[in-house]
């Protein structure tokens, strides 16, 4: 079910994309465009963000077939939840616990937090408060009882709101305020149809859902909710509406007041611009004359996003390792619609806030590469939904094309320099150094392109993720390349050898050495005594390990072995 591949990752440049309301065209009713081709993951993936960054897979194959993984939360321990969504028949309505419990970015446990048996109804929003779990569902808002350190919830709860459910769009998010105060966003049912309240809304209450009330409306389908770490304003996302042509209408990024009214159905991002269909011949519209009053006090929104991007996550990164111009600023997942012609979305993007905790009202292309547009054909291999920062400061999303979730992070250079007793150490995710010195050490480079060091001792090197050297000093070592173009040197000692995937050096040294270059096209050096060039799995052939390998020293008279796939 699990992995802790590293995707490989291209240098994307930011730069600022600005969607004005001078710059919008006219709107022009049509029928719809045409959404990208889900394409199944790359052999050998790609994918773009800007310098430094690293992206892993942290799930794979999160929920059964026919599931996927949609929203995400965090508990107060810092285990991730994320819900299951199928679209066909949500006949079991999952809440998934997942868990990380070496450190290494990747979730290794996993357990079932709550399922249908819990009365759980499409679930989607997620909070928690000192003593209850809240779940946004498409019909309710349910707490349970909680204490700190569950890893699963008991009976089916308390329901403490109604809410219209299903439509087209069901999903119910929630968010609590610095002042615990309870917030949902609930989208409309249809396109541009005049729905009663609290369609289209964000409504907030009691955290008992007591004094509820209507905290801002006209908003089509807001879906992501955070609160700005600077000013404590509640900001949302908002999918707009379709068939007006490839650019209208842009979806949005705003913070909300009490009691706005952002323009849908009848206008659209402010006063000046009427929705075309509210003059059609249709019974579900009202004539012009009767359009409300408060429609003139439309409000236009912060960030205009290009049109049927649909974004959908949202989350203020408040954690310590990105770079300093991402802290306050908010990341925004696009998982792409239907109506242009040429797809957009497949992708995050950053939202960057001045030093007051104002928008700038541009946005940045942050995680790119899911998306192709260049063949006859516009191709997806991934649909970007759900956000979360987690505690160590990485960024999760949900891929719900391809039940995975992904992590990126922006790992540091690490110095670790052990003792002389028995040593085991794992470094971060960056390019770092691991010195082991005396004693018999345990070290893992795990990801980045980093320095293993053995020292005196019989140690146990592992390059794991990224382009590796690893030095086994003077003793019997063990070196382990894993993936990534590695160079292992042996040294004196009879050691043993292990490029794993990747295109290797090995450098057996002095002593009687094992080297085996594993699958990739290897350079491989025995060294002075006797040495064992492998090239056998101990199983059946298998024509991932075929690789055009080069042994340098290859010599009888001194009684080096060659051993070849069967």
């Amino acid at each position: 079910m699990l992995t802790n591949g590293l995707i490989e990752t291209e240098p994307l440049e930011l730069e600022d994309i600005f969607i004005s309301l001078e710059s919008l065209p006219e709107p022009v009713i049509n029928s719809g465009g045409t959404s990208a081709t889900p394409i199944a993951i790359p052999d050998n993936p790609v994918l773009q963000v800007p310098d430094g960054f690293t992206v892993n897979v942290f799930a794979d194959n999160v929920f059964p077939q026919n599931e996927n993984p949609r929203w995400l939360g965090v508990t107060p321990t810092g285990d991730v939840l994320v819900t299951s969504l199928n679209f066909f028949n949500e006949t079991n309505p999952q809440i998934l616990l997942l868990r990380d419990t070496d450190g290494d970015g990747t979730a290794d446990f996993s357990k079932i937090f709550a399922d249908g048996e819990n009365g759980l109804n499409a679930p989607f929003g997620m909070v928690f408060t000192e003593d209850f779990f809240y779940v946004g569902n498409t019909n309710s808002i349910v707490r349970y009882p909680y204490n700190i350190g569950d890893t699963e919830i008991n009976g089916t709860g308390e329901k403490i709101a109604d809410l219209p459910g299903g439509g087209g769009h069901f999903t119910r998010n929630l968010a609590i305020s610095p002042d615990n105060r309870l917030f949902v966003s609930i989208g409309s049912d249809g396109n541009v149809t005049i729905e009663d309240l609290p369609r289209a809304s964000v409504q907030v209450m009691n955290l008992d859902g007591s004094d509820r009330e209507t905290f801002a409306f006209g908003l089509r389908n807001p879906v992501g909710l955070d609160f700005n770490p600077i000013t404590g304003q509640l900001f949302t996302t908002v999918n707009e509406r379709d068939f007006l042509g490839d650019d209208l209408v842009p979806d949005y990024f705003t913070g909300l007041e009490q009691d706005e009214f952002y323009g849908w159905p009848y206008v659209y991002l402010s006063p000046d611009f009427p929705d075309p269909f509210i003059t059609i011949d249709n019974p579900n519209f009202v004539p012009e004359t009767q359009t409300p009053d408060f429609v003139a006090e439309t409000q236009t929104p912060n960030v205009l996003f290009q049109a049927h991007s649909v974004p959908l996550g949202l989350q203020f990164y408040d954690g310590e390792t990105f770079p300093e111009e991402y802290q306050n600023g908010a990341f925004v997942a696009f998982r792409g619609g239907f109506n242009r012609q040429e797809p957009t979305g497949s992708k995050i993007v950053f939202v960057p806030f001045d030093e007051n905790g104002n928008a700038t009202g541009a946005y940045q292309d942050f995680l790119t590469g899911f998306l192709d547009v260049s063949e006859d054909r516009a191709t997806t291999w991934g649909n970007p939904v759900g956000l979360q920062v987690l505690p160590d400061g990485s960024l999760l999303f949900t891929d719900q094309q391809h039940n995975r979730i992904y992590r990126i992070q922006f790992p540091e250079n690490e110095t670790i320099e052990g003792t002389n007793d028995n040593d085991n150490f794992q470094s971060g995710e960056g390019d770092d150094q691991l010195f082991g010195r005396g004693g018999s050490d345990r070290l893992t480079g795990n990801g980045g392109d980093d320095t293993v060091n053995g020292g005196v001792g019989r140690d146990t090197l592992n390059g794991d993720r990224g382009d590796d050297t690893v030095n086994g000093g003077p003793d019997e070592d063990k070196l382990f390349g894993k993936s990534g173009n590695d160079l292992l040197i042996g040294r004196p000692g009879n050691d043993i050898l292990l490029g794993g995937e990747g295109d290797d050096t090995l450098e057996g040294g002095i002593g009687r050495d094992r080297l085996n270059g594993g699958p990739g096209n290897d350079q491989i050096t025995g060294g002075g005594s006797i040495d064992r060039f492998i090239f056998n799995t101990n199983r059946e052939f298998q024509t991932e390990d075929v690789g055009i390998d080069a042994v340098t020293d290859f010599s009888q008279t001194q009684g080096d072995i060659i051993l070849l796939d069967q």
